[in-house]
């Protein structure tokens, strides 16, 4: 009989080696995952920052322009004056909506006057949807 074949016997008196015996080769990879440092937050502390972001007003400018080319140029405008959310949706029967989102009130009246002198058929301010 060759030594694979021999049937392995496992000491009773030694439950740690029963195990690993038993268990070797693993099927599946031990999993990885996300940790941070520190101690955990608590509960309160997550709740202290979702009421601040709550109580944060998030607005968005919107324009409707009669072709793409028009919300495309009206959004290269917005992104080279400094806004950083910039979305323009799917060409549909009434024109193309440009969504450009509003961090102060001074970017507000910015991005209106963009929007108005590139074109657009029409304005208004909307609540931004939370992201």
């Amino acid at each position: 009989m060759h030594e694979d074949d021999k049937p392995r016997r496992i000491k009773k008196s030694d439950p740690v080696e029963e195990a690993v015996e038993e268990s070797f080769p693993a099927s599946d990879p031990p999993a990885w995952t996300a940790t941070r440092a520190g101690e955990p937050r608590s509960d309160v502390v997550r709740a202290a920052r979702k009421a601040r972001a709550a109580k944060r007003p998030r607005r968005d400018a919107v324009g409707l322009f009669d072709t793409e080319a028009g919300a495309q140029s009206a959004a290269d405008a917005l992104l080279a004056s400094g806004f950083d959310r910039v979305d323009i949706g799917r060409p549909r029967g009434v024109g193309t909506l440009l969504r450009v989102r509003l961090k102060t009130k001074q970017d507000q009246s910015r991005a209106l006057a963009i929007i108005e002198q590139k074109g657009a058929r029409k304005l208004h301010l909307s609540r931004a949807s939370r992201d």
